[in-house]
């Protein structure tokens, strides 16, 4: 074989290898961020522990109907709970955020500003979490 045709062979696995890379890396945060996204919607809580529940243990008809009742019950209690937990984080954050501006010159502050916008459109938009009121 010759020298230039083993580069060329070098450099079309060189490329396959990187190409395959990169598509790997991007369908596995795609498929980290739909679970992610899965995860934070209540409602699918309760089905998915029933449905695991119900493959380990096999649940009878009756115990299925008073399980899901009760996890039905926990879901709701969680789900007030991550919104007040999430309001104090919010609290807490906004907080900080005008504390650091103390530190801040003027040109500082517009910055700051700019950034505090980014970082609650990305609460905003992976979260689905408004910042609290000021």
């Amino acid at each position: 074989m010759k020298p230039f045709t083993r580069w060329k062979v070098v450099l079309g696995l060189f490329v396959v290898f990187v190409a395959g890379g990169m598509s790997g890396s991007f369908f596995t945060a795609v498929y980290i961020r739909h679970q992610f996204e899965k995860s934070l919607k209540f409602e699918n809580w309760s089905a998915a522990a029933l449905d695991n529940l119900q493959e380990k243990v096999h649940l009878d008809p009756d115990q299925r109907k008073k399980v899901q009742g009760l996890l039905d019950d926990a879901v709701s209690d969680l789900r007030l709970i991550f919104g007040r937990t999430m309001n104090e984080t919010g609290k807490t954050i906004v907080h900080l955020q005008k504390r650091i501006d103390l530190e801040l010159n003027p040109d500082q502050r517009k910055i700051h500003a700019a950034m505090i916008q980014e970082f609650w459109a990305s609460i905003k938009q992976g979260l689905h979490f408004e910042p609290p009121p000021e």
